[in-house]
């Protein structure tokens, strides 16, 4: 196996109400996996009509990760969410669990992937992480609902 391999990350991309959150906890139930939302509004406690959250009952039970741990009043970054998804990606994984990546805008989702790190006081992108780079150009499939 190449040395730059790390580990597996299934990504669920798709607009919002194809079934990612279904798909999501089955790809979790069946792979022993842990969701990581890359939706830059569910972060945010509180707004739950407007970003077709995904409430308690809907997870079955599968930790889902960067949803509602702010309050509105914070800001969060690009910068912010690569740091956390970066940090949640090793843990979840280091448990020995596949790290699921969820997302309907692609924002978050692409500066994560990309492996972009955003400098605080400049706000250029600093790019790297070539095997992300890679991963994401061959392995991303839209989801769709039947």
């Amino acid at each position: 196996m190449d040395a730059s391999y790390k580990h597996p990350v299934v990504a669920v991309v798709g607009p919002t109400a194809t079934g990612k959150t279904a798909l999501g906890v089955e790809l979790a139930k069946h792979f022993s996996g842990e969701v990581i939302s890359c939706d830059s509004m569910q972060i945010y406690k509180g707004l739950d009509i407007g970003t077709a959250k995904v409430t308690p009952e809907e997870t079955c039970g599968i930790p889902h990760h960067g949803v509602d741990i702010l309050t509105p009043d914070k800001a969060f970054s690009v910068a912010d969410f690569t740091a956390m998804a970066g940090k949640l990606e090793e843990e979840i994984s280091a448990r020995k669990k596949l790290p699921i990546l969820w997302a309907a805008q692609g924002c978050m989702f692409r500066a994560f992937c990309m492996g972009c790190v955003l400098q605080r006081k400049k706000h250029l992108p600093v790019c790297g992480s070539s095997w992300r780079r890679n991963w994401l150009q061959k392995a991303v499939l839209p989801c769709t609902k039947n």
